[in-house]
């Protein structure tokens, strides 16, 4: 590895200056045709960065590239004077871990991972590790077949075994998610590949900026970027990010601290206001007060979370009191104030997935050259025309024949005049040679072909605004290094940063020149400006009684009590730290990242706003790190000062209530590390989840479904099916009416659920399945024969929980799999590890019972995954049985051996069920989802979906699938895992 340094600073204004001396001394050291490239998170951070850097090096910008970090992996196989990858974008990361699978099969596909994406398709790779692929489908793989294209599988799931990815990377697109691992991944291959190969064109320094936290694919990048140049990491120094500093000098990073004290900039006043419409106020009247004492609009930031609503709110309010602001994500972007944007982006989303209702959006677009008397016949006769299928539109193009049928169609058309007839006809024929064009360059042009193709959409601007914004769009495309425009892979993102740019400068009118910047959290990244608002820091982060937090360390107990709050001291009641919920661990990491920004992104004065959440009359109080770098001796938040001068009449009415002392509670650098350190699941993963994608990252509750149709039939063996076969088979074999061996009992069951069964035709997995249970029957057979001899009919059930328990260890985990009510008792297939088991027939009860209300409890991670389904079953099974006390749990997959016996024993659902209801009731529309009105009828609600046209073939509308909605994709595979991995075989002491 090439010398690699790490700097770590307090500030990015800080950083800024530590990055232009390190861009000085790297051109001394760097020889003739070196170049020098700065990697950063987003085209807000590159734009804030040129800026400080020209200021810095006194506009000498020679030899340096400013890119974002995924157009760097671009470049990287530029390095190594090889082509990028050119295959479909939704398959480049499939393809390339079916390649990993097939040079290491024993590699570990985590089922969590920081990108969204990857948990997706690790999903889907453990399916193709354990299902095998097909010929047809590896060739498939490894093309640029699209995935229409897929062969069909004759067998269980078809084109579904990669649907999942298929369907993900749809939505990713649709959404704009651009900060994907696919080719970030392959870059870190190819580099590594090349290790003995020199390092080629690589650039003389590496220096990588705006980012707190790395994924996977991002470290692996990095640690194969340093065997070819120097690479420089900048990082906010923190104990926060310490952690992520450890693990590159782990690497071999030389670390250089900023030893000078930190400077008063990193103190933050916290304010507390009555609603999010006040704080928005408060937010005008500092920067009113700001600016009369002589600073400037542009030097003026207000950060407000990503989940938040803050925008329309500022907006309103920033209008009515006369402040120019400037946004990326403008809505009042209108047709009449940015014509030529809204064109641009028309025809760039055409470009990327060509269809007749984007085509008829670019037509809709002023701008476009169309008079306006023509543009609804125009649409009409293009919506005929691309309403044909691709083979007689590419037939009209070819023969040249699409004059006559353009003539045709507008003569058809009954509301278009005569005389425009003609007109609308050569309107028509040159559109459609346009979007022709454009939809044979889709996903296959360089950026310089692309921008000559918009450059042909958009008319030539006659207003000096429009001419500007034009010109500032090719001058943003054209400042990207050569190699870039020339690489077919980055098409799309270039012209998307370039976008950006144009929106960025168009904000920028005349009346609105140097505005103040209105950015979310996850846009600020890598940003500093001198004065700094964050706006909602912990909106939504402590909505709940403090009681209920598991999260408050002691000395923060000790103050709320104080409030008269009544909390508990210990630190080690279990139980109480059981009750964690994902939703306050979502809270916390978006509530560490406005952290972040308080500490890094502020420069001379910063200021935090919370509106007061009160909890039965008493004020709750904020996350607790929030004012760690307030100056020691002001115990409360400060009374925000009265902006001087010519207040508006909004501003002299409007009050900011005086807070008392207690409002707020300091804590000091220990407790703050204290507190951090038994975040366990907060660093690095789920704060690197919520920077890569927040808008999954930001789901907070699962949607009720109102009403489930039938479940679909199955082609495969679900868990959930053999279960129902197994409970029956053990009662009329054990205990039932029907005296029959075994084996027949089981064959009926197994014939009434699924038909026919060929047992040649089942998967490796499903094989193990059937076994395992066809062994259990046995052994469970063998052991009644032992018991039932001997004893009355009338004790033989009770002592039948009691001799069939047996082994030595504790519980280490199980998942649920099936119930079934059947008689008096219900039965629970439970699956443990190998290793589990119980010492004693009264431990092992005592142990079961705590283990299942842990995973029952909201507050457990692995609660929504086994608690929930348990809690389905017993529910139901109480429902159809009400004089039942006491539910069988079976481990229907224990080790089959002389010395171990299946674990059997019993739940009184009187005296364990009850308790749990109310803790539970977050839940309980989920259960009802899942049972019909006659309460007959279960329809279990979180079955693994199967898609059919485009619609689910189990919700009854697209809408209210949670497989459809975007951000509840990840929670769905969650909820479902149990049962759509149940053949997936991942756990090796299972095999």
């Amino acid at each position: 590895m090439r010398p690699c340094h790490l700097i770590l600073d307090g500030s990015w204004a800080a950083l800024s200056a530590q990055l232009a001396r390190s861009i000085a001394a790297a051109r001394t050291e760097a020889q003739a045709n070196d170049r020098l490239v700065v990697a950063v998170p987003s085209q807000i951070a590159r734009h804030w960065l040129l800026k400080e850097l020209a200021r810095q090096l006194d506009n000498d910008l020679a030899g340096v590239d400013v890119i974002t970090i995924h157009q760097l992996a671009i470049e990287s196989f530029r390095w190594l004077k090889r082509d990028a990858p050119d295959v479909t974008e939704d398959k480049r990361y499939l393809a390339c871990c079916w390649k990993l699978i097939q040079e290491r099969p024993a590699f570990h596909y985590p089922k969590r991972d920081p990108y969204p994406t990857c948990a997706a398709l690790y999903s889907v790779v453990r399916e193709l590790r354990d299902a095998g692929v097909t010929p047809e489908e590896a060739e498939w793989l490894l093309t640029n077949e699209p995935y229409e294209n897929l062969p069909p599988r004759a067998g269980a799931r078809g084109r579904d075994v990669f649907g999942l990815y298929h369907d993900y990377t749809q939505t990713l697109n649709e959404n704009g998610w651009t900060d994907g691992p696919q080719m970030m991944l392959e870059a870190a291959m190819a580099i590594s590949e090349n290790a003995a190969g020199g390092r080629g064109d690589a650039p003389g320094a590496l220096f990588i900026w705006g980012f707190y936290e790395f994924t996977g694919v991002q470290k692996l990048f990095l640690k194969a970027a340093g065997g070819l140049c120097a690479v420089t990491v900048f990082l906010p120094q923190d104990a926060f990010t310490q952690p992520m500093a450890d693990e590159f000098i782990g690497w071999g990073f030389k670390a250089a601290e900023n030893t000078r004290p930190r400077d008063a900039a990193g103190h933050a006043d916290i304010l507390r206001c009555a609603s999010p419409q006040e704080e928005a106020l408060t937010a005008a009247r500092l920067i009113k007060g700001w600016v009369q004492e002589g600073h400037a609009l542009a030097s003026c930031a207000v950060i407000y979370r990503d989940t938040a609503a803050y925008f329309p709110i500022l907006e309103k309010i920033l209008l009515e009191e006369g402040i120019p602001f400037v946004a990326p994500e403008d809505p009042r972007e209108t047709l009449a104030q940015k014509p030529l944007g809204a064109v641009l982006k028309a025809a760039l989303r055409f470009w990327e997935r060509p269809g007749a209702s984007r085509a008829l959006d670019i037509l809709e677009r002023p701008m476009n050259g169309i008079a306006p008397e023509l543009r609804p016949h125009t649409a009409a006769a293009l919506a005929r025309l691309l309403s044909l299928s691709p083979a007689q539109r590419s037939l009209l193009i070819a023969q040249k024949t699409a004059a006559g049928a353009v003539e045709q169609l507008v003569e058809w058309e009954p509301d278009c005049p005569k005389t425009l007839k003609g007109k609308v006809a050569q309107e028509t024929l040159r559109w459609f040679e346009l979007l022709w064009e454009g939809a044979d360059l889709s996903r296959q042009a360089t950026p310089a072909a692309l921008a000559a193709w918009l450059d042909k959409i958009a008319v030539k601007p006659a207003a000096p605004a429009l001419k500007q914004a034009l010109e500032k769009f090719r001058e943003i495309l054209e400042a990207f290094p050569a190699t870039l425009l020339n690489a077919r892979a980055i098409a799309v993102e270039l012209m998307e940063e370039a976008m950006a740019g144009v929106i960025l400068d168009s904000a920028r009118t005349p009346e609105r020149a140097n505005g103040v910047w209105l950015l979310s959290a996850n846009q600020a990244r890598g940003g500093c400006w001198p004065n700094v608002i964050i706006l909602g820091a912990v909106d939504g982060a402590y909505p709940m009684d403090p009681r209920d937090n598991p999260f408050l360390p002691d000395i923060l107990r000790r103050r709320l009590n104080e409030l008269g709050f009544g909390l508990k001291e210990t630190k080690r009641d279990r139980r109480f730290k059981a009750r964690r919920l994902k939703e306050s661990v979502l809270e916390t990491a978006e509530d560490a990242l406005i952290f972040k920004l308080l500490q890094s992104s502020a420069g001379r004065a910063c200021v935090i706003t919370y509106p007061q959440v009160m909890t039965d009359g008493k004020p709750a109080l904020p996350s607790p790190y929030l004012d760690l770098q307030a100056p020691p001796g002001e115990p409360g938040p400060k009374k925000l000062p009265t902006a001087p001068g010519n207040g508006s009449a909004r501003q002299q009415t409007a009050t900011i209530p005086e807070p008392s002392a207690a409002a707020v509670v300091r804590l000091d650098k220990n407790d703050w590390n204290d507190w951090l350190s038994k975040r366990k699941r907060l660093s690095p993963t789920a704060l690197s989840d919520f920077l890569s994608c927040p808008q999954a990252f930001a789901f907070k509750q699962i949607k009720r479904l109102p009403g489930l149709p039938p479940p679909p039939r199955a082609e495969f063996f679900p868990a959930v099916f053999l279960g129902e076969a197994f409970a029956r088979t053990l009662y009329n074999a054990f205990g039932g009416p029907k005296k029959a061996p075994w084996k027949l009992l089981w064959n009926e069951e197994l014939g009434r659920a699924f038909g026919a069964i060929d047992r040649s035709q089942l998967a490796p997995a499903e094989r193990y399945k059937m076994n395992r249970i066809e062994s259990l029957l046995e052994l469970l057979n063998a052991e009644w024969a032992k018991l039932a001899p001997a004893m009355p009919a009338k004790t033989l059930e009770r002592e039948k929980t009691l001799a069939l328990t047996g082994g030595n260890g504790r519980v280490m985990s199980f998942e649920c799999r099936a119930d079934l009510a059947l008689g008096e008792d219900t039965f629970v297939e439970i699956k443990l590890k190998r290793r589990s088991a119980f010492g004693d027939t009264t431990g092992a009860r005592t142990k079961a019972l705590g283990m299942l209300e842990k995973l029952m409890s909201p507050g457990s991670p692995e609660g929504p995954r086994y608690g929930l389904q348990i809690l389905f079953y017993l529910l139901h099974a109480q429902e159809k049985n009400p004089s039942s006390g006491q539910v069988l749990l079976i481990n229907a997959y224990w080790e089959v051996a002389a010395n171990k016996a299946p674990l059997v024993f019993g739940w009184k659902t009187a005296e364990n069920l009850a308790p749990q209801r109310e803790r539970l009731s977050r839940w309980l529309n989920l259960f009802e989802a899942g049972v019909a009105a006659d309460a007959e009828t279960v329809l279990f609600p979180f079955w693994p979906h199967e898609k059919f046209a485009e619609r689910c073939s189990y919700c009854p509308h697209q809408s209210l699938c949670l497989k459809d909605v975007p951000a509840a994709r990840r929670i769905h595979e969650e909820l479902t895992q149990p049962l759509s991995a149940s053949f997936a075989l991942e756990n090796d002491d299972d095999e």
